[in-house]
C-alpha cells in the first residue's frame, strides 16, 4: 500500500511539474507573440498565437489571444479572417470590452458603422467608464447626423477624461458643425500643441477665417500647405482669406487649385460667392 501511495504521489508530483512546464512555455510563446505584435512583425505573432493556444486549448486566457488575432490579421488586412476571428471570440465571450471594442474598429474601417454602433452601445451599458466608446460612438452619431447625441457623448467623454487627445479632437469637430468657431480654437489649439498636423492646422485656419483673425489664418495655412501641399482644403481656405483680403483673382486660382484637388466645386462656390 504505501508503495502504491508512493507511486500515485510521484505520479502527482510529475504531472504538476509537466504543467508547470507547459504553462512556463505557453506564457514566453504569448510573451513572443507581443513582443512580434510591438515590432510589426504580424505573420510572426499570428503564428505564436495560434502556437499557444494550440498548446493549452484550455486555458481560459485563450479568448484574449483570440481577440489579439483578430487584431493582428486585421493589421495584416486580412479584415474577413479578422471579423470572423473576433465574431467567434464574442461567441465565446459575448460580454468582453476588449473583443468588443476591437471588433467595433474593424467594423468601423470597414463600413459597418451600424455594427459598430451596436458594439459601443454595448461596450457603455458594461462599462460606461471607458472613455473611448464615447468618443467612437460620437464621431459616428456626428458623421450620421446626430448632433444632439454626439454632443452628449463627448460631454460624457470630457467628463471621464478631460485632457484626452481624443476628448479635444471630438470636441473641436463638433463645435466647428455648430459654427461656434471661438469655442473650437482653444480645442484645436490643445490638438496643435501636441501634433501640428496639416489636418488640425487646416481647422484651426478655418475658424480664424470666421472669427476675423486672418493673420492667423494665413500663418495656419501656410503651415499646413508645408507639410501637406496637396491639401485641397488648405487651397480652399487660403482662397477664402484671399477674398477676404480683396484679392479677387488670387482667390479664383485657389479656389480652381481645390477643385482639381477633389473639393467638392459646390463647397467652393459656397464658400466663395
Amino acid at each position: 500500500m504505501k508503495f502504491i501511495l508512493s507511486l500515485l504521489t510521484l505520479i502527482t508530483a510529475l504531472t504538476v511539474k509537466a504543467d508547470i512546464a507547459n504553462e512556463g512555455i505557453y506564457l514566453r510563446i504569448v510573451d513572443d507573440a507581443d513582443a512580434a505584435v510591438k515590432a510589426g512583425d504580424f505573420a510572426q505573432a499570428e503564428k505564436l498565437y495560434i502556437e499557444a493556444m494550440d498548446l493549452q486549448p484550455d486555458n481560459p486566457g485563450n479568448i484574449l489571444l483570440m481577440s489579439n488575432l483578430g487584431m493582428v490579421r486585421f493589421y495584416m488586412g486580412q479584415d474577413s479572417l479578422a471579423l470572423a476571428t473576433l465574431d467567434r471570440a464574442n461567441s465565446i465571450a459575448p460580454r468582453s470590452t476588449t473583443i468588443l471594442n476591437n471588433r467595433a474598429r474593424v467594423r468601423l474601417v470597414n463600413g459597418m458603422a451600424a455594427e459598430a454602433l451596436n458594439d459601443y452601445n454595448l461596450v457603455i451599458e458594461i462599462d460606461p467608464k471607458q472613455p473611448d466608446p464615447y468618443f467612437y460612438r460620437g464621431m459616428i452619431e456626428l458623421s450620421s447626423g446626430m448632433i444632439n447625441q454626439a454632443e452628449d457623448d463627448f460631454t460624457t467623454l470630457e467628463m471621464l477624461d478631460p485632457e484626452g487627445e481624443n476628448t479635444a479632437l471630438a470636441k473641436a469637430r463638433l463645435l466647428v458643425i455648430q459654427h461656434k468657431y471661438s469655442q473650437a480654437l482653444q480645442y484645436l489649439n490643445r490638438l496643435i500643441s501636441k501634433e501640428k498636423s496639416s489636418d488640425y492646422l487646416a481647422s484651426r485656419a478655418l475658424c480664424h477665417l470666421m472669427t476675423g483673425n486672418l493673420g492667423e489664418a494665413a500663418e495656419d495655412i501656410a503651415d499646413g500647405l508645408e507639410l501637406a501641399p496637396d491639401d485641397g482644403m488648405l487651397y480652399l481656405y487660403r482662397a477664402m482669406l484671399n477674398k477676404q483680403r480683396y484679392q479677387t483673382k488670387q482667390a479664383k486660382l485657389d479656389g480652381q487649385r481645390a477643385i482639381e484637388l477633389g473639393v467638392n466645386p459646390k463647397t467652393v462656390e459656397s464658400f466663395l460667392k
